[in-house]
């Protein structure tokens, strides 16, 4: 269990519980691989909505770092 949604909104980021979920998966599974996540997040959210690539970020690191 991983309480995304709490941590997304104690952390101002409430609409993104699903990348902090995203974030810890590709840390603690061994089939899937963090590195390379910034530049697909960078490719993915369209210039006009560059502010959420940071925030998109921020969330995945959250997932990352859970529970260490």
């Amino acid at each position: 269990y991983i309480p995304a949604t709490q941590m997304a909104k104690d952390n101002g980021i409430a609409t993104l519980a699903n990348m902090i979920i995203v974030g810890h998966l590709l840390e603690n599974h061994s089939e899937l691989n963090f590195e390379g996540t910034e530049a697909v997040v960078n490719k993915l959210v369209p210039a006009k909505k560059a502010a959420l690539i940071e925030l998109n970020m921020k969330a995945l690191t959250l997932g990352q770092t859970y529970g260490k």
